[in-house]
């Protein structure tokens, strides 16, 4: 009988993600994120494994230090700023995943698309279907 070669995926990064964390929608989208991070990633093919790497950001660094030690994976902090701005200008950060309030929400995104970030935010995208269909268009 043939035998088989079973071969390990390799685990790529993903275009690691600046998270804007500013609700209690926000920790719930981190949790997601953590789910993945625990499951080993998500396997795009027998041998290919995307990993997130996020970076925490919001207003209180408080509470995105407790959150990042909280979250802490095999005793390793997740990256946290204030700084939004600078985490957008970073090359490293290819995603920026808005999970801030949906009154924020578009000066964020705008924000992450002057930075050539591909864009991922929670529901609503905003409040009024014309400030929505803006956003689609910005990007």
């Amino acid at each position: 009988l043939p035998t088989s070669t079973a071969r390990s995926p390799r685990a790529t990064m993903m275009p690691s993600l600046a998270l804007r964390i500013d609700s209690s929608a926000g920790i719930a989208s981190l949790r997601s994120i953590l789910a993945i991070m625990h499951q080993g990633g998500v396997k795009v093919s027998d041998d290919l494994i995307l990993m997130p790497d996020p970076i925490l950001t919001g207003r209180s660094e408080a509470k995105l230090k407790q959150l990042a030690e909280k979250h802490a994976i095999n005793g390793v902090k997740l990256a946290y700023s204030t700084d939004l701005d600078k985490q957008l200008a970073d090359s490293r950060y290819g995603v920026f995943f808005d999970a801030s309030g949906t009154l924020q929400r578009a000066g964020f995104i705008e924000r992450a698309v002057k930075h050539g970030k591909a864009i991922y935010c929670e529901k609503p995208t905003a409040v009024v279907t014309s400030e929505a269909l803006r956003l689609a268009e910005v990007c």
